[in-house]
């Protein structure tokens, strides 16, 4: 699967605990759609563990909850792969002396007790496990965003107390285990050590890496291309190499790996270019990906992928992510305008996948349950036009490409 990272649930570090719309969002169901509906199921969301918990080993904060389930609602009526993750870096903030002071998971026996141990960090999945190992929405759990310079903790024993106490509390949905030193795909094996290192009972987990490609693999593209291109070799492969050693890590290893985190600038088509090829050598690799960052309040970010102008324009890097997509997948479209995510009844749409052939009907359920068959208005391989029935219902739409009577693609959107 190939999806996005929504950013905005674990902004504002100075503003602890925040306001929800002010300080952080947690977006809103159509940002589930418009993902849904360009053939982009997998969503990795990020939160604070302060404001989700603001005492260490206490309750989850009731409405910062809230918030969070509400997502894995809309997640689950889109059809979306909900990831959940804590986006602080291995650390947690507490309030001394009027400020909050930030401090890294550390449990080290030989030293004093130390303020947030691994056991505070599995006290937070064991709670966020009774909430979602039941729910729907939520496809799996990622333990912690980019944990790095841990100190004396160890990131290795850390994450393994965090599988245990998910796998105790009888949950076996999927666990991502980041890595450490930002979970640098370059730096792989490097950081994390040349064996895995996770015991999991339920055999449920994937190792999460990042893969930027400024020099400094922080993501911030603070250089232009052509600056780039005069300190490093063949540019246009640089996301290969610096994926590779994970690739290589998890296959020597015989595990599964996901990549957490790429992006580029989508202003130079050149950066594209770089995207491209590593996507194409990470999805040959069996790894599914999930493209940083889009969201509600991102549309100005320089590597964002948040479509423009009230979710009618698709930025570049979408359609390098469709073409890397497996057979199967439709995306639907305005016929108009080449983009939008919800359409109105009646409306002229094109469904496009490499999975539609020329022969190819549309069937289409909307949300009261109602089966429809358009009729085509043109068609061509992998692109077909039709008219949306004036009497389908609000909500969900299921789509799906028949070819002989059976499913050649699937998908959706919103009406």
């Amino acid at each position: 699967m190939l999806g996005v990272n929504l950013s905005g649930a674990e902004w504002g570090d100075e503003n602890l605990p925040g306001q929800h719309g002010t300080h952080y969002t947690f977006h809103s169901q159509r940002s589930y759609q418009y993902w849904a509906s360009k053939a982009l199921g997998l969503v990795r969301l990020g939160f604070r563990w302060e404001r989700l918990q603001p005492e260490l080993f206490g309750p989850l904060d009731a409405a910062y909850l809230a918030l969070l389930r509400q997502s894995a609602l809309w997640a689950r009526n889109s059809a979306v792969q909900l990831i959940i993750q804590p986006h602080n870096f291995g650390r947690y903030r507490i309030l001394e002396n009027g400020a909050h002071r930030e401090h890294v998971i550390d449990d080290h026996p030989l030293f004093a007790k130390p303020r947030v141990t691994r056991h505070a960090f599995a006290d937070l999945w064991t709670r966020l496990s009774r909430e979602f190992r039941d729910d729907a929405g939520v496809y799996g759990y990622d333990l912690m965003n980019e944990p790095h310079d841990m100190g004396r903790g160890d990131w290795r024993r850390i994450s393994q107390c965090a599988v245990d106490a998910i796998r105790a509390a009888g949950d076996g949905k999927l666990i991502l285990v980041p890595g450490d030193a930002w979970s640098s795909s370059a730096k792989w094996a490097a950081a994390n050590g040349p064996v895995s290192w996770i015991n999991d009972p339920a055999g449920n987990f994937q190792y999460e890496a990042h893969c930027y490609f400024d020099r400094d693999g922080s993501g911030k593209y603070a250089h232009s291309y052509d600056e780039e291109a005069a300190l490093i070799a063949d540019l246009p492969h640089y996301g290969q190499r610096r994926v590779a050693p994970f690739i290589e890590w998890c296959r020597a290893n015989g595990v599964r790996g996901y990549l957490g985190e790429v992006g580029a600038p989508w202003e130079d088509a050149r950066w594209l270019e770089v995207l491209d090829n590593t996507l194409e050598t990470v999805t040959q690799a069996g790894m599914d990906a999930t493209y940083w960052a889009a969201g509600e309040w991102w549309e100005e970010y320089k590597i964002g992928i948040q479509p423009l102008q009230n979710f009618t324009v698709d930025r570049p890097q979408l359609a390098l992510l469709q073409k890397h997509l497996p057979a199967g997948w439709i995306a639907t479209n305005s016929a108009v305008t080449g983009s939008g995510y919800s359409f109105d009844p009646g409306s002229l749409v094109t469904a496009s996948g490499p999975g539609i052939a020329v022969d190819t009907q549309i069937e289409l359920t909307d949300s009261a349950g109602a089966i429809w068959t358009p009729a085509i208005v043109a068609s061509s391989p992998g692109l077909i036009t039709y008219t949306l029935p004036p009497a389908l219902a609000p909500g969900l739409v299921r789509v799906r490409a028949l070819s002989d009577g059976a499913v050649a693609a699937a998908g959706h959107f919103a009406s």
